[in-house]
């Protein structure tokens, strides 16, 4: 298995290496930046989501009816606005 150099070894210790290169490429993400609040970073992936989902004919809500998605989602603001717009 190779190994990956990782600036900031301690966030990723221990992970592996297919898991430490989606959080170095989550370092990159020009949407989310770290100094976000966790409602603002829930938007983002819940509007990435739901294009995803509409590729497939789905939506949110039939995501969360699959189990695909977790329920608790259903009551962020961004959840029910992306349900209004879809």
């Amino acid at each position: 298995m190779r190994k990956y150099h990782v600036p900031f070894w301690r966030a990723v210790e221990g992970a592996t290496p297919s898991l430490t290169l989606i959080i170095l490429a989550r370092g990159k993400d020009l949407e989310i930046s770290r100094f976000m609040k966790k409602e603002e970073v829930q938007a983002v992936l819940l509007r990435r989501t739901a294009r995803f989902l509409k590729g497939m004919g789905l939506t949110l809500s039939s995501a969360v009816e699959l189990g695909w998605l977790d329920p608790k989602h259903n009551k962020s603001k961004a959840f029910k606005e992306l349900l209004i717009e879809m």
